[in-house]
């Protein structure tokens, strides 16, 4: 590029001429990458999730709360138990999050209340997860590593909520505390 530089310098006696080109050029090449990246990231950027309840759907005079199924056949210690339910409630917490739910405001406002249940089983989970499902409830379902206590995959603990008590309660009422 130098001897190409030195051949235009010495050839035209016009440096200012050569320097234009050369800045002419470069702002073409910066353009046509700009507008290259531009279309790039435009297209590929996932749009923003649209929020699964609207705000003017939610009665800020229901109280709202949050469901904590935990199964009782895996004989989980106290402190897994624990571990699994605040995995369970980040997981339905991010979730909605990432939607923007206003659900999460009104929830916060309520006093963010979380009630711990018992769940016999993974058979008797699965059915209030699809209970939950038909009745529009948001839900998060813990799965193990299964680098402690129990065997990897295994299902612990359902998050149901948060949404407005009278749902949750109809999908977890006959359950009972942990």
């Amino acid at each position: 590029m130098a001897s190409v530089l030195d051949k235009l310098v010495a050839s035209d006696k016009s440096l200012t001429k050569v320097t234009a080109a050369l800045v002419g050029a470069a702002a073409l090449v910066s353009a046509a990458a700009a507008f290259t990246c531009g279309i790039y990231y435009g297209t590929t950027r996932k749009p923003r999730a649209k929020p699964r309840s609207k705000a003017s759907n939610l009665d800020p005079e229901a109280s709202y709360k949050m469901v904590l199924c935990v199964r009782m056949d895996l004989k989980m210690s106290k402190g897994k138990i624990a571990a699994q339910c605040c995995h369970a409630c980040l997981g339905v917490w991010k979730k909605l999050w990432r939607r923007r739910d206003p659900v999460l405001r009104v929830w916060e406002e309520c006093g963010q209340p979380k009630v711990t249940l018992q769940v016999p089983n993974e058979e008797a989970m699965l059915e209030l997860y699809q209970r939950a499902k038909e009745t529009g409830v948001p839900t998060y379902i813990v799965v193990d590593a299964g680098r402690t206590q129990v065997a990897p995959n295994s299902r612990t603990v359902m998050a149901v909520g948060p949404w407005n008590e009278k749902d949750v309660n109809s999908v977890t009422g006959k359950l009972k505390l942990l």
